[in-house]
């Protein structure tokens, strides 16, 4: 089954390892201490009765523990695994489902991996840019610092007229080229977008032109910012433009503060939107335009989608290995629940046959039969809700944008756990009930 897991969860679980012949002396080890102490359990409660109590027409009503124990335990185990998968899956549909404030579709990323100034960091990315722009199949061209949603500056504090004494706002901060808001479809709200001429008077003031997102107006705590003077992390600038808020990092990370500039230094990443129809052709038309201006710097590309994708690999893997370990504890629990109601059955078949033989319906039996299992399924159900609640409301903590953990889920594992147990149960609860009590009776 190891081939079969490994492409389910799409990761290599056992990398490397060989069944030599200590492995399997190693398996075989386990299974048969496994079995001495499932054998010698029971043969030391027998060895502690008296020949009487073995051979006593009339037994006592014994209750077992240990039995109902191992109940609750597996069938809790199973229903915290249930809850758990349910809740990362249910988590993975959320961000794979959210709106990034951006258009993710069809944009691709590139990296410059190249010195400033050779390359396509040099003077040569403006005619490379053209030449891409006049395939109607490639839609937008721009370079930025990082690609979207991993932007890696640090962040640093800001400073504006006015501020409060003692009020910190940190900003991250990224470089743009100037059609970067068309590339990525972000709308502009207030103030303008970079533009040559603009720039080439701000650089004569040796200022900075500063375009903010939204939540840098809001956590600023003013009611209109552009034309204001600021300075990021000792640089002084001023903002030119307000956009709407886009997640520029996972979404692990709460929204922050945005400053975007133009500094082609820091131009790191190019980013190019293709339209849907010819997918294929317009990235065989990029790799081509691109050995043309930089042959001696590898064409490498990966499209947003995929590597936001990427990034919650471990999630998805996490939620598929769950998925299985959870089916095999049920399925574990399941055998045992099986093997106790048969044992439970045969003890109580002369007294199930009296019942038939004074009048009792097969539905009464089988409620009789049925009732003392469920109610421990039902308790390991109120065991492993806060168990699992707790377990998922920390691993939800990991992000910064998250789903509730919804009554149904909870409500689902337990309906799941009681279906498959009351199934279990009720095979073996109706051949018993459905048995002829002569059988039961016929040596009283």
């Amino acid at each position: 089954s190891m081939p079969f897991l490994n492409r389910f969860i799409g990761y290599e679980i056992f990398q490397g390892i060989q069944f030599e012949w200590k492995i399997i002396a190693g398996i075989f080890g386990i299974a048969l201490l496994t079995g001495i102490i499932s054998s010698v359990y029971p043969a030391l409660i027998f060895a502690r009765k008296k020949p009487a109590e073995v051979l006593a027409f009339k037994q006592k009503k014994e209750t077992n523990h240990v039995r109902n124990m191992l109940i609750v335990f597996q069938y809790a185990a199973s229903i915290i695994l249930i809850i758990c998968t349910a809740v990362i899956f249910n988590q993975l549909h959320f961000m794979k489902n959210k709106d990034f404030g951006f258009d993710a579709g069809n944009l691709i990323s590139i990296p410059l991996a190249m010195p400033v100034g050779e390359g396509l960091k040099g003077s040569a990315y403006d005619v490379f840019k053209d030449e891409l722009l006049a395939n109607p199949d490639i839609v937008s061209v721009t370079r930025t610092l990082g690609s979207p949603m991993n932007n890696r500056a640090n962040k640093e504090e800001m400073w504006w007229p006015g501020k409060e004494d003692g009020k910190l706002v940190q900003a991250r901060w990224s470089s743009v080229d100037l059609d970067y808001l068309e590339t990525l479809g972000v709308n502009l709200i207030d103030g303008q977008f970079f533009t040559y001429d603009m720039l080439s008077a701000m650089w004569d003031q040796e200022q900075t032109a500063y375009v903010v997102n939204n939540e840098t107006v809001k956590q600023m705590g003013v009611e209109s910012v552009v034309g204001m003077p600021i300075k990021l992390g000792g640089r002084p600038g001023k903002i030119i433009g307000v956009t709407e808020n886009f997640n520029y990092r996972t979404l692990r990370d709460k929204l922050e503060p945005l400053c975007m500039f133009f500094q082609p230094y820091f131009h790191f990443e190019l980013l190019v939107r293709i339209a849907p129809e010819h997918e294929q052709e317009s990235i065989d038309y990029i790799a081509s335009t691109w050995d043309k201006y930089a042959p001696e710097f590898p064409f490498e590309y990966e499209f947003v989608l995929d590597n936001y994708r990427h990034q919650y690999e471990i999630e998805d893997q996490t939620g598929k290995f769950m998925g299985v370990f959870g089916i095999v504890a049920i399925f574990i629990a399941s055998i045992g629940l099986f093997g106790i109601a048969l044992f439970s059955s045969e003890k109580r078949k002369k007294e199930i046959g009296i019942r038939k033989v004074n009048g009792a319906k097969i539905s009464e039996v089988l409620t009789l039969l049925n009732k003392d299992f469920l109610k421990w399924v039902v308790l390991a159900f109120i065991i492993a809700t806060p168990i699992a609640w707790y377990a998922m409301h920390k691993w939800l903590e990991n992000f910064a944008y998250k789903t509730s953990m919804s009554w149904w889920i909870f409500a689902i594992a337990g309906v799941l756990s009681l279906g498959i147990a009351l199934i279990t149960v009720s095979f073996q609860s109706w051949k018993a009930a459905t048995r002829n009590p002569v059988e039961a009776l016929r040596y009283e």
